[in-house]
């Protein structure tokens, strides 16, 4: 949380949150970050801690619960919460969470906490996502913050986001690129503009919503954006591809007019291990 708390002193008045009816900047993202942690803490909840997350994507209390997990020092676990009820036992059960926190902030107790009274340590889990389970059952890969950490400054390195972005965050939060999209902005200053996953998985409706929103910096699956017209995508000048194999000459198309850039990483390897930027005509 140390990078949240240097960009929230450096950005106070900025948008951090823009999720339509509700906007915070980060000095108001904070404030509310602090409170939630204070809660968990209250209940025990400090290192060494695992939480459940189970909101509905597209609002301001997904993100909210996330950073006040990581506040209070825990790790968080989260699970979409259209996934099956089966599903999110099954990863709560795996994860060993001692709390669950879910619409509108309520947080069930479901064993005692573990946590540590001490300052969290860099090798201390920040987060701990569960694969799909399409080749067996699901496993949970444990990210410490340090692993975090240095993930996320090594694509500030390789990538310029400024205060004046505006940064999608459309992807489930229980897959790992979802912390590519939170702290492609949160590090930078920007706007994180969460979309609901009704309009993300219709597909084609997502382009319009980009274009009405602002949107400038896109973190997504090749499928998803090959749905796009130029249009939808007019303001987008970063556009980071992965997940899946990225079509040459989708990629170059989409390079025409933009930054494009196509990425790989195993959930094991935190987030993203290699990425390459993509220029027209060139293999």
């Amino acid at each position: 949380m140390d990078v949240f708390a240097e960009t929230v002193s450096g950005f106070p008045s900025r948008p951090a949150l823009d999720a339509g009816e509700v906007v915070l900047t980060y000095r108001e993202l904070a404030h509310e970050v602090d409170e939630l942690a204070a809660r968990l803490r209250a209940m025990g909840v400090g290192p060494g801690d695992r939480v459940g997350v189970r909101v509905a994507s597209g609002t301001a209390t997904l993100y909210l619960a996330i950073l006040g997990v990581m506040r209070a020092g825990a790790a968080y676990v989260p699970v979409d919460a259209e996934d099956p009820p089966a599903r999110a036992e099954a990863v709560w059960e795996g994860a060993g969470v001692c709390a669950v926190i879910e619409d509108g902030l309520t947080i069930a107790e479901r064993a005692r906490s573990r946590g540590a009274q001490r300052e969290p340590a860099a090798e201390d889990d920040a987060w701990v996502i569960f694969t799909s389970g399409s080749t067996g059952a699901p496993k949970g890969v444990a990210v410490s913050h340090r692993a975090a950490a240095a993930f996320v400054d090594a694509e500030t390195r390789l990538w310029t986001v400024t205060d004046r972005d505006r940064v999608l965050a459309g992807l489930s939060v229980g897959f790992d690129a979802s912390c590519e999209e939170m702290w492609l902005a949160w590090r930078n200053g920007a706007a994180l503009v969460p979309a609901p996953r009704a309009i993300v998985r219709s597909g084609a409706d997502i382009g319009p919503w980009l274009a009405e929103r602002g949107v400038t910096v896109v973190s997504t699956v090749p499928t998803l954006a090959a749905m796009w017209d130029e249009a939808a995508i007019a303001d987008v000048r970063l556009l980071i591809l992965g997940g899946e194999a990225a079509p040459p000459e989708l990629s170059w198309r989409l390079a025409a007019r933009r930054e494009v850039w196509n990425t790989y990483g195993p959930t094991e390897a935190t987030v993203v291990s290699t990425a390459a930027r993509v220029r027209p005509g060139e293999p």
